[in-house]
């Protein structure tokens, strides 16, 4: 009985995991796909390489290392996408869905 409880913990864990990896990547990709956009002014992109910077960077407030070491990357990403609203368009969104299914057959 405890071992059906544990995989089932196990399952939803693993879904959840590769949910929210999928949402900060095509996130990710959304702000990649603003900075390259030829429409997007200068300083709307220098803040969206910032973002992304900071997200690679091995440097971050909270070290990745830690257990909660993705939740400033996430925050800053959100607030990066939230600040560039006006720019997130349904063809940005196609194109980080499409190369996110490119890079992962899905």
């Amino acid at each position: 009985k405890n071992n059906k409880i544990l995989d089932k913990l196990k399952e939803i864990s693993t879904d959840l995991l590769q949910n929210a990896g999928k949402v900060i990547l095509i996130q990710c990709l959304k702000i990649y796909y603003i900075i390259v956009d030829s429409n997007v002014p200068l300083q709307e992109k220098m803040s969206a390489m910032a973002c992304i910077l900071y997200v690679i960077s091995p440097v971050d407030v909270v070290s990745d290392f830690l257990p909660a070491g993705y939740v400033d990357d996430a925050a800053m990403i959100t607030f990066t996408l939230n600040f560039l609203k006006k720019y997130d368009t349904k063809d940005i969104q196609d194109k980080a869905e499409s190369k996110y299914n490119e890079w992962f057959k899905k």
